[in-house]
C-alpha cells in the first residue's frame, strides 16, 4: 500500500475551483440551496497515518531516524494507538489513511498553548475506492477514538464543525460569512480563524481563507502596466503563501538557516518549491512571452529570499551579513 499525498484543496477565488471526493480538480459548482458542511481550517502541519501503521508528513514517510522531523515525534509516538482504533472502526479488511493537522509552534497563526503537540483529524481516505469520506466521517471516527480511549483527549482535537447545513446562496455570501467568523475561532489566539473548508454532500470541497491569511489575491487589471504574466503571478506570490511554504520547509528540515548555502543552493530549491506550488494552485496560467518567465522567476527568487531572511532572523541569533540584505531592488518588479 502506497502513501496517498493529501490533495491540496483549492481556494474558492475568481475562477472557482475545488476538489471532488477523488481529489481531482473540478469546477466549484455548489448549487443554489446546496447544504454545505463548514469546518474550521487550522494552521498546523499536514500529517497522516494508515492502517499499516505508517505515518507521513505531507511529503515523506516518518519513523525511524526523526532527526529531520523532531517536532513531529509526538505524532509518530501517538500513531500506534490511533492505528489500532482505525482498524477497530473500519475493519482490518479495509485500507484507510486518516489525515489531520498536527499542531506545532511557529506557524502564521498563534494558538493557545494547550493545542500544541495535538492532532486535528479532518478527513479519511479510502485507499481501495480512492475516495475521501469527508469531515463528518473524520469527526465520527474521532468521537469513536475518544470514547474508546479517553486519554486521547490529551492528544486529539475534535474537528470543529461550524455548520452542517449552511445553505449556499452565492460565493460572495459564503465569503462574507467566513469573514464575519474571522474572530470566532474556537482555538486561535484572540479568536483569529485562518478560514474554513466547505464541503457539499457530494464530496466537492473548497477552502475560503480570511483576508489576513489569503495565499491568493484577486487580480488587478493592468496594474502598473504589468504584462498579463506578471499580473498573474502577483495573484499567487503572496506573503502568506511564502511564509507558510518556508515554515513548512524549515519544519521538514529541507532548509537549514545555519548552513553556508542557505542563500544559494537552498534558495534555488526553495524557489522551485514556490514555483511548483503556484503552478499547482493556478487555474489560469498564461502563455509566457519574451522575458516573462525570466522576470517571474527573478521575482519569486527575490521574495523567497526575503522570506527566508525573515525566518532566519527569527530562528537564529546570528548577525546577518550585508550580502544577506543586498537584494531589495529585485522586489520592485
Amino acid at each position: 500500500m502506497l502513501m496517498h499525498k493529501f490533495d491540496k484543496i483549492k481556494t474558492a477565488a475568481d475562477k472557482r475551483l475545488a476538489l471532488d471526493k477523488r481529489g481531482k480538480a473540478a469546477p466549484v459548482d455548489f448549487k443554489l440551496g446546496d447544504k454545505l458542511i463548514l469546518s474550521e481550517k487550522l494552521d498546523g502541519f499536514n500529517t497522516s497515518l494508515d492502517t499499516l501503521g505508517k505515518t507521513y508528513s505531507r511529503s515523506n514517510e516518518l519513523g525511524g531516524d526523526m532527526t529531520h522531523h523532531k517536532k513531529l515525534i509526538p505524532f509518530v509516538d501517538l500513531a500506534p494507538r490511533v492505528t489500532e482504533l482505525v482498524k477497530d472502526f473500519y475493519g482490518v479488511e479495509h485500507d484507510f489513511q486518516v489525515f489531520g493537522e498536527f499542531m506545532v509552534t511557529d506557524r502564521i497563526i498563534q494558538y493557545s498553548e494547550d493545542l500544541y503537540d495535538k492532532w486535528y483529524p479532518f478527513d479519511v481516505y479510502n485507499l481501495s475506492t480512492k475516495q475521501y469520506l469527508g469531515p463528518l466521517a473524520a469527526r465520527e471516527f474521532t468521537e469513536f477514538m475518544l470514547e474508546r480511549d479517553p486519554d486521547l483527549h490529551n492528544h486529539i482535537i475534535p474537528l470543529q464543525v461550524i455548520d452542517e447545513a449552511y445553505e449556499f446562496t452565492s460565493y460572495e455570501d459564503l465569503e462574507e460569512y467566513v469573514y464575519n467568523q474571522s474572530l470566532n475561532s474556537g482555538f486561535g489566539e484572540a479568536g483569529k480563524m485562518e478560514g474554513i473548508v466547505a464541503y457539499n454532500y457530494n464530496g466537492l470541497r473548497a477552502k475560503i481563507v480570511n483576508k489576513e491569511f489569503k495565499e491568493t489575491q484577486r487580480s488587478v487589471s493592468n496594474a502598473k502596466g504589468h504584462t498579463k504574466a506578471v499580473q498573474w503571478v502577483n495573484q499567487y506570490l503572496t506573503q502568506p503563501r511564502l511564509t507558510k511554504l518556508v515554515k513548512n520547509a524549515l519544519l521538514e528540515e529541507q532548509l537549514n538557516p545555519h548552513a553556508s548555502d542557505y542563500f544559494t543552493t537552498q534558495l534555488e530549491q526553495m524557489k522551485e518549491i514556490v514555483w511548483q506550488d503556484i503552478l499547482e494552485e493556478s487555474i489560469d496560467t498564461p502563455k509566457f512571452q519574451g522575458n516573462d518567465l525570466k522576470n517571474i522567476l527573478n521575482k519569486i527568487e527575490a521574495k523567497t529570499r526575503f522570506t527566508m531572511l525573515d525566518e532566519k532572523k527569527y530562528s537564529t541569533s546570528v548577525e546577518l551579513s550585508v550580502d544577506d540584505l543586498n537584494f531589495t531592488d529585485d522586489l520592485k518588479l
